[in-house]
């Protein structure tokens, strides 16, 4: 339902240079989203946002901005965007500390002048300003919408102190949380020792998108079409253990290698791809690329380190974008990711990501039958279970429990 309703505020924010929020309707419930990234777009924010614009809510994403590479102010898909611009660098530790209270300053600001019904915090680094927001004598709802264990992802970042710290931040936040929503079945057990109201909102994939046609090719890579192709696709963060996937190609010089993304990890990489030939590397891609990448791919890979605390919960985009392609994934025993390629029989787990296992499994899966036989499991599970309709039907009912609808 929407209401013609001229807003009776403008909204300016001096240390964001001057943003001006105004608008000529305004929806009868309205979300404010906080992200601590500068939404390019993030692929599970996306989904949630139009699905519950596609509900009859106003979406208004409040972003940080670090680099100030964005627009500052632009509306996508009906969800309309702010980016604060606070200048600062990415996985950057505890150097964030001068930084970060200044984007949860701006966003509070924001939230005061916008008043939404429903404040949705992605991650903990955001999950501050719901809470605070809450606490300024309105009472808004707010939920935490944990991506990750916060604590365990940036543990490599930061010294024991800050870690025991964010830990104990973490409890706090989540047991005076509205709602939690998060991504596996670990990480919800992890958060309902501290608060009952833990639902799991997966990151999975629009069956829709099994008929589409896709737009890159393997031409446009220079890849023919009887080449193995085994590709990485996803962020260069200490838990992903890709440079071992590199060295694997010096053993199947038959294979090609793709590898797709960015992150911390990205210098340490481009330093081995001059050795190793048959390995390429194609930078950032915009989502909708990174989605045809993986149907050009005869598999995908996503390995992991067992000394990131991280890597137990990990039920990453890319197993669930591997499925939905009908691809086989190959992956190690840890975490919630190796939990659902056993149980569904979508891929190939490996003890440890070294070179030689790496190796074995990928000569293993130039199998064609077996590559098919494995990527219907994978499409079989997808519709029946691990498919974004299940999980919008969970979200829209949290809002609705929320606002008493």
């Amino acid at each position: 339902m929407i209401i013609k309703k001229r807003l009776p505020w403008i909204c300016t924010i001096q240390y964001c240079h001057n943003y001006t929020f105004d608008s000529e309707y305004i929806p009868l419930k309205t979300i404010c989203m906080i992200l601590s990234n500068p939404y390019r777009p993030d692929p599970r924010v996306q989904k949630e946002a139009i699905s519950l614009i596609q509900s009859g809510y106003r979406v208004i994403l409040i972003c940080w901005d670090r680099k100030a590479e964005l627009n500052p102010r632009e509306e996508v898909d009906g969800l309309e965007i702010i980016r604060i611009r606070v200048r600062s660098d990415y996985s950057s530790g505890t150097k964030q500390i001068m930084k970060i209270p200044l984007f949860w300053y701006n966003a509070l600001k924001l939230l005061a002048s916008i008043q939404p019904d429903i404040v949705h915090c992605h991650d903990l680094d955001t999950a501050i300003v719901g809470f605070l927001h809450s606490m300024r004598g309105n009472l808004t709802p707010w939920i935490y919408d944990a991506h990750e264990c916060y604590p365990e992802q940036v543990s490599q970042q930061v010294n024991s102190m800050v870690k025991w710290g964010l830990e104990e931040l973490d409890k706090f936040l989540s047991s005076r949380a509205f709602r939690i929503i998060t991504v596996s079945e670990v990480l919800a057990d992890y958060f309902r020792s501290f608060n009952p109201e833990v639902y799991l909102v997966g990151n999975y994939q629009d069956t829709s998108a099994n008929h589409r046609i896709p737009i890159i090719t393997r031409g446009d890579y220079g890849y023919a079409d009887d080449d193995y192709i085994v590709g990485y696709i996803g962020g260069f963060t200490p838990a992903r253990a890709i440079i071992p996937l590199i060295e694997a190609s010096e053993y199947i010089p038959e294979c090609k290698i793709v590898i797709v993304g960015d992150g911390p990890r990205r210098s340490q990489l481009e330093q081995k791809l001059p050795s190793h030939p048959n390995v390429k590397y194609v930078g950032w891609v915009a989502q909708h690329v990174a989605i045809d990448l993986f149907y050009i791919c005869d598999v995908i890979y996503y390995g992991l380190y067992s000394d990131s605390g991280n890597s137990k919960f990990s039920s990453p985009n890319s197993l669930f974008n591997a499925m939905s392609a009908k691809k086989p994934i190959i992956s190690t025993r840890i975490g919630e990711i190796s939990q659902i390629i056993q149980r569904e029989n979508c891929g190939i787990l490996i003890d440890q990501p070294v070179p030689g296992l790496i190796a074995d499994a990928i000569r293993e899966l130039k199998d064609a039958s077996l590559r098919d036989q494995l990527g219907e499991n994978g499409i079989n599970a997808v519709r029946r279970q691990y498919n974004w309709k299940s999980a919008q039907e969970i979200l829209e009912s949290i809002y609705m429990d929320l606002l008493g609808e």
